[in-house]
């Protein structure tokens, strides 16, 4: 009977589980426009660093967001189910504004129209599954600390992505320890919002400890969570170490104000203190 009970309770914790990565794909779709919102690049023919094999992408595919000479985009090769990392290096547009273009890799000499449907000459919007993007905006959807893990777990190789907007979505210091684990291997985030959340002290020793290794984040929101003097103190403790951040949003926290002073004296020259 007991070993019945634990594997009901195990098959229930996989359905959760599953039933969580599940919300989050389709609020992803719903959010990027595309039915494919997050990609990993296995070969890459673009001639950067940032796209390399392994890393993982964001994308947005929305009607509205003109695509421009320069952009990089994913695209479905009709008929052989391939998708394919390309540089936008023509773009033309009609009167009617109906917009083709053509693309290459950047290891290439010419365009690789050879890649393209047979007969296809230029690509159309219809073909994009979409095109990279820097800015993330996830606020207010309450996808908790198991949807943060998820969220980490793609941010710690994605190297395209800016500023991400997690405001109002629950997280607690579970959620707040898979952030910053993810942001001591990122290297291009730059803006990060946490605010209106359920962090304590201890998410606040996590986001610090992610400071002390972090040398690209500029600005932290963590405006409206649970976090006391002992919080404050270790983030004014990382800010010694850390000389990027500029902007630190603690409004609405329970961090007495000799803590907050101690903070603003540390970021005097460099940051802005909201309190």
């Amino acid at each position: 009977m007991h070993q019945w009970r634990e594997n009901v309770e195990q098959v229930l914790r996989c359905a959760l589980i599953s039933s969580t990565i599940i919300i989050i794909w389709k609020s992803l779709m719903v959010l990027t426009n595309t039915a494919n919102p997050i990609v990993i690049l296995l070969s890459s023919g673009i001639d950067s660093v940032v796209y390399a094999r392994g890393n993982i992408f964001l994308l947005t595919n929305y009607c509205s967001e003109s695509i421009r000479a320069g952009d990089i985009i994913v695209f479905r090769i009709q008929g052989r189910g391939l998708f394919i990392f390309h540089r936008v290096i023509r773009v033309h547009e009609k009167e009617d504004g109906y917009v083709k273009f053509l693309t290459k890799g950047d290891f290439e000499q010419v365009d690789e129209r050879g890649l393209y449907a047979p007969g296809q000459l230029l690509l159309e919007k219809k073909d994009v599954v979409g095109k990279t993007f820097t800015t993330f905006e996830l606020q207010w959807y309450q996808i908790g600390d198991k949807g943060v893990k998820h969220l980490a777990n793609a941010l710690q190789r994605n190297e395209t992505l800016t500023t991400l907007n997690l405001y109002g979505n629950g997280i607690r210091d579970e959620g707040a320890k898979y952030l910053a684990n993810a942001l001591q291997r990122n290297k291009t985030l730059t803006t990060l919002y946490l605010g209106e959340s359920l962090i304590g002290n201890e998410g606040a020793k996590q986001s610090a400890n992610a400071l002390q290794h972090n040398q690209t984040l500029t600005y932290l929101n963590l405006y409206g969570n649970n976090i006391g003097d002992e919080g404050g103190e270790y983030l004014a403790n990382a800010l010694q170490q850390n000389k990027t951040l500029t902007e630190l949003d603690l409004i609405s926290n329970q961090i007495s104000d000799n803590i907050l002073r101690r903070i603003n004296k540390i970021l005097q020259n460099r940051a802005r203190l909201k309190r």
